[in-house]
């Protein structure tokens, strides 16, 4: 795992969680996070979300639409993203501020986050296992739309994956994903535990590779990297300019991390900041931009997170 680090350079990683205690069995490799020094930064409601975006759980800042973002829902919800204009949500949205897509034959299962690679591709975590029932996980991708005049039904392709397993605790059945983002061509996984203060970090190599994408047969293997101790209930999560910024999200704390030229993974994780918010059921972030971070909780709100 050295090499993943190194090949950034002299990168910021930036980690939006909680760090409140500790527990947990240890894994092959771990980080304590309880120690990392506070820090303040500002924090501002931008807006609202799109009336129809009402269980806001993945975000993706569009490559191809300037200042509009995709989302799409929770669980139990119809399998759709949303395309809106950032900036334009000071009331309640209509049909001119935002726009809908269907990825074609898709369930939305637990759609839990969502990626959007430098080629245009969106990635969208059917990864959520709340009753650890699941016995089959997925990523689901599709070329970000260039024309939105109506709603349409896009092509979608359907990755089947499975975690890597390193003993009892850590079978599928207790795996619920609610944050991915990408280093590269490698897509990261965080874990979410509402009562385990830890979260472990899973990667799938070269999953955003064209070859990769374009396979839909082959089980992918999620690989266990490491694992975040005095961390909890992760929802989300984002990458800036391939992974020289990482962003994690949940419910009332950031964590940022930087000069990942840092070669131990171990000791790299905890030399971070850890930036308090005010408590919400925060559900999604994407970066705007290298210093701006867009936050989305369940009560339709977005927030801008200014990292200056």
């Amino acid at each position: 795992m050295n090499c993943f680090l190194s090949s950034l350079g002299k990168s910021t990683f930036v980690f939006l969680c909680c760090t409140t205690g500790l527990s947990g069995k240890i894994a092959k490799l771990d980080s304590d996070l309880t120690k990392l020094a506070p820090e303040s930064y500002l924090l501002k409601k931008e807006g609202n979300l799109p009336f129809p975006l009402s269980e806001s759980s993945g975000l993706a800042l569009s490559r191809i639409h300037h200042g509009w973002c995709w989302g799409h829902n929770d669980s139990g919800n119809l399998p759709q993203l949303f395309l809106f204009k950032i900036s334009e949500q000071k009331e309640a949205s209509t049909e001119y501020h935002w726009k809908t897509v269907f990825p074609g034959k898709t369930v939305n299962q637990d759609w839990e986050d969502l990626h959007l690679s430098p080629d245009g591709i969106l990635v969208i975590a059917n990864t959520g296992n709340n009753l650890k029932n699941r016995s089959q996980l997925e990523l689901i991708t599709v070329k970000e739309p260039e024309n939105l005049e109506y709603v349409q039904t896009i092509h979608a392709d359907r990755h089947v994956f499975e975690y890597e397993r390193l003993g009892n605790q850590n079978k599928i059945a207790r795996k619920d994903c609610e944050a991915i983002c990408a280093v590269g061509d490698d897509l990261l996984l965080f874990t979410k535990r509402l009562v385990a203060n830890y979260s472990d970090v899973y990667m799938i190599r070269d999953f955003l590779k064209k070859e990769a994408i374009e396979d839909k047969k082959t089980v992918l293997r999620a690989e266990f990297v490491i694992r975040l101790k005095g961390v909890w209930g992760v929802t989300g999560a984002d990458s800036w300019n391939s992974g020289a910024k990482i962003a994690l999200l949940n419910y009332n704390s950031v964590l940022v991390f930087e000069n990942a030229a840092e070669s131990n993974l171990k000791s790299f994780f905890e030399s971070g900041k850890k930036v308090p918010l005010p408590f919400s059921q925060y559900e999604a972030i994407a970066f705007k931009d290298e210093n701006n971070l867009i936050l989305s909780n369940e009560k339709g709100e977005l927030f801008i997170l200014n990292l200056r």
